[in-house]
C-alpha cells in the first residue's frame, strides 16, 4: 500500500474500467513499432519526485535496469534480463525500449505497481542498477500522490500529501497513516472501534467480515475478487523430491477446495498455472482419466491414489517440512495444507520462523523443503500467473530446471489473442502435472480475493478487479 502510493510507474491500470484499461501515470502516450520489438514512451513534463527533480527519460531506464538485476524481485526482472536489448533516450521526456522478441505484455508489465521509477540519483547512491537496498528512509524518494513521513517500526508507516503531484488536484487527503497490527483480529477491533477508517483482512475470513458488519454496521463491505495466489515450492535439493511419485501425491495431498472452504471464506478457484477468466482450465475442462490438474471436492480418490504412490516409493512416513510466513493468514494457511499432507502418510512439520525478517533470510535462498506462500499478480496478463515459469524468474527461488516449460513460456509471451495462447498454457499445464523430470516443482494451489471494511465518510472507488492495485489513495476522500 505505502509503496504504490509513494512510487509511480511509467503507466498503470485503471482497475475500475472494464477490461484492465491502461491509463496514462508517468507516460501520457506510447506506442510500438510495426514489428512489435520497440516501445517508446512520452513522459510528463510536469512530473517531479518528492526532492524536486524532474522526471526524466534517464530516470526511467536507470529503474528498469534496476529491476532487472541479478536476485532483483520485481515481476519484469526476467523481461528485463531476457528480453530488453537496448534503451534510446532521444530527449528528457522520451524513452524507447528496445526487444529481441515481441512481447506485448510489456505495457502490463510496465503498468505493475512494482516496476516503479525511482530518481537515478538514488540509484547513484545506492551503488548504482545492481547496487544495494534500501535502508535509509530520508531514500524513499519516489513521484507519486504521497511523500514518506514517518516510520516507528511496528507502530506506523505515515505519509503526506505530495503538493507538486502531476495530476493537478490531486490527491484530495492531506495524509495516509498506515498502523501496524500483529494480527487480523486486533486490526479488525480497531476498525469496530472507530480508530481505522478502512482495513482488509487479507483473506476472505467470513467469521472476521461478519464480526466488523455486527460492530459497525453503518460501514460498507466490498470485495475484490481473484486478488491473490497460493503457491508451493518444492526444493530440488531434497533427495526425497528427486522421485516424481513422491511430488505427485504431494500434489494430490493438497486440500484445495478445504482450504477456500476453511480459510477464504468459500470463494476462490484451484489453479496450476492462471485462473479461468485469462485462460486457464475449468474444472469442467480437467480430463480425470490422466490425472491433469485434480481439482476434486472430494478427497477420498486422491488421497487413495497419494498413498499409492507413496508406498510404490517406499516413502510412507516420510518426514517434510512446510515453510511459511508467520503472519497468521499464512500460518492458518500451512496449518491446513499439512492436514492433507498427513492423511496421505507423510510426517509434517510446520516450519514457522519468528518474524518476517528471518522469513526472507531464508527464502531467497531456497533454505527450507516446501514453502507455502501468497503472491498478489500486479498485471492483468496470463504472464502475471505464469510468472513462476519464466526463464531466470527470481520467483523460482529454489532454481528448478524446467526448459520444455521455459520453451512453452516463451511461445505464448508474445501472443495476445487469448484463444492462440489457450493450448499452449493447457499443454504448459499438462506437464507440469506430468512430466516426471520437470513437472510439480513449482505450481499455483489456488486463487482468492480480499474483503475491504469502510468507513461510510472515507470515499474511496474500491478495485473489484484481480488486484486491489488501487491503493495509491490518489483520488479518495474523507468526509469532515
Amino acid at each position: 500500500m505505502t509503496f504504490w502510493a509513494v512510487y509511480s510507474s511509467t503507466v498503470r491500470y485503471d482497475w475500475n474500467q472494464p477490461g484492465f484499461a491502461i491509463v496514462p501515470d508517468l507516460a501520457t502516450r506510447w506506442e510500438t513499432s510495426s514489428d512489435g520489438r520497440s516501445w517508446t514512451f512520452n513522459l510528463n513534463p510536469n512530473a517531479r519526485f518528492h526532492n524536486g527533480e524532474p522526471v526524466t527519460s534517464a530516470d526511467v531506464v536507470a529503474s528498469l535496469k534496476r529491476h532487472g538485476r541479478p536476485g532483483g524481485e520485481a515481476s519484469i526482472a526476467p523481461l528485463v534480463r531476457n528480453n530488453i536489448t537496448g534503451y534510446e533516450t532521444p530527449d528528457d521526456n522520451t524513452v524507447i525500449v528496445n526487444l529481441n522478441a515481441i512481447r506485448p505484455d510489456l505495457i502490463h508489465q510496465m503498468a505493475n505497481n512494482n516496476t516503479s521509477i525511482m530518481p537515478s540519483s538514488i540509484i547513484d547512491q545506492l551503488g548504482g542498477t545492481e547496487g544495494d537496498e534500501i535502508e535509509d528512509t530520508a531514500m524513499l524518494i519516489g513521484s507519486g500522490p504521497f511523500m514518506f513521513d514517518r516510520f516507528e517500526p511496528g507502530v506506523v508507516f505515515g505519509m503526506r500529501r505530495n503538493s507538486n503531484f502531476y495530476q493537478e488536484g490531486l490527491p484530495y487527503m492531506d495524509g495516509i497513516d498506515v498502523l501496524i497490527f500483529g494480527d487480523v483480529s486486533t486490526m479488525n477491533a480497531a476498525f469496530m472501534a472507530g480508530e481505522l477508517d478502512m482495513f482488509s483482512p487479507i483473506r476472505n475470513d467470513a467469521t472476521l467480515v461478519e464480526e466488523a458488519r455486527r460492530g459497525r454496521p453503518d460501514a460498507r463491505y466490498e470485495q475484490a475478487t481473484g486478488a491473490y495466489m497460493r503457491f508451493a515450492i518444492l526444493n530440488p535439493q531434497e533427495e526425497l523430491f528427486q522421485d516424481f511419485r513422491v511430488r505427485k501425491a504431494i500434489y494430490l495431498g493438497w486440500d484445495r477446495w478445504g482450504q477456500i472452504k476453511t480459510n477464504e471464506g468459500g470463494e476462490g478457484q484451484p489453479m496450476l498455472t492462471v485462473p479461468p477468466l485469462l485462460g486457464g482450465l475449468t474444472e469442467d475442462e480437467v480430463d480425470p482419466d490422466t490425472g491433469l490438474v485434480p481439482y476434486r471436492r472430494d478427497k477420498t480418490e486422491a488421497y487413495a491414489e497419494a498413498r499409492a504412490l507413496l508406498e510404490e516409493a517406499g516413502a510412507m512416513g516420510k518426514t517434510v517440512r512446510l515453510f511459511h510466513h508467520p503472519a497468521g493468514t499464512h500460518r492458518d494457511t500451512a496449518i491446513f495444507y499439512a492436514q492433507g499432507l498427513r492423511e496421505i502418510g507423510l510426517n509434517v512439520e510446520v516450519d514457522t520462523p519468528p518474524d518476517g525478517a528471518a522469513f526472507q533470510l531464508r527464502e531467497s535462498p531456497c533454505e527450507f523443503m516446501i514453502e507455502i506462500h501468497r503472491a498478489a499478480p500486479d498485471f492483468a496478463d496470463p504472464n502475471a500467473w505464469l510468472v513462476f515459469f519464466e526463464r531466470g524468474s527470481p520467483q523460482n527461488r529454489c532454481n528448478a530446471e524446467m526448459p520444455k516449460v521455459w520453451d512453452l513460456f516463451d511461445q505464448q509471451a508474445g501472443m495476445i489473442d487469448p484463444q492462440e495462447r489457450k493450448p499452449i498454457i493447457s499443454e504448459m499445464t499438462e506437464l507440469l502435472a506430468n512430466d516426471p523430470d520437470e513437472g510439480l516443482w513449482i505450481y499455483n494451489l489456488h486463487q482468492a480475493g480480499y474483503w475491504f471494511s469502510i468507513n461510510p465518510k472515507f470515499h474511496w472507488p474500491t478495485p473489484r478487479l484481480l488486484r486491489p492495485g488501487g491503493w495509491r489513495f490518489v483520488d479518495a476522500w474523507l468526509e469532515q
